[in-house]
């Protein structure tokens, strides 16, 4: 399910225009282990592509105490500008939904973006609390 998440919005933010290459980055942080999740995501998401004939390609920037700090804060800061400088070195970011609010101001608008049925996965979880602001989806949660 969550590699179809992240094909749907990779595929869909291609066919709009917002992703423009078939190699696309993505930007993660891992400070207790998450890298066993974002590891298997993207090899899955790549593994995926290839059999469907798709010619997309995910790279992980992933963020770990033996690469750069491991300071969290020094994490936000780095998405902050990222951000505030409207980069386009990163295509998808993940981040911890409690920032939602911080960086919701930054991020698209998915909810018009998917489909409706595609929403509708997530309207009774947690999603519909922790991955939308100011009534707009900008997140959806991966477990």
């Amino acid at each position: 399910m969550i590699i179809w998440n992240i094909f749907v919005i990779i595929q869909l933010l291609f066919f709009i225009g917002v992703i423009k290459a078939l190699s696309l980055n993505a930007l993660a942080f891992s400070k207790n282990g998450a890298s066993e999740l974002y590891l298997p995501l993207i090899t899955q998401f790549n593994d995926y592509a290839k059999e469907n004939g798709y010619n997309i390609n995910l790279h992980l920037n992933l963020f770990s105490e033996l690469n750069s700090t491991a300071l969290v804060t020094d994490y936000e800061s780095m998405i902050d500008s990222v951000f505030r400088r409207k980069s386009s070195k990163y295509d998808l970011v993940f981040f911890d939904n409690i920032y939602t609010a911080r960086f919701g101001p930054h991020l698209l608008n998915i909810l018009d973006k998917l489909p409706k049925e595609h929403i509708d996965l997530y309207r009774n979880g947690i999603a519909s609390r922790s991955c939308v602001h100011n009534g707009e989806w900008v997140g959806l949660v991966c477990n």
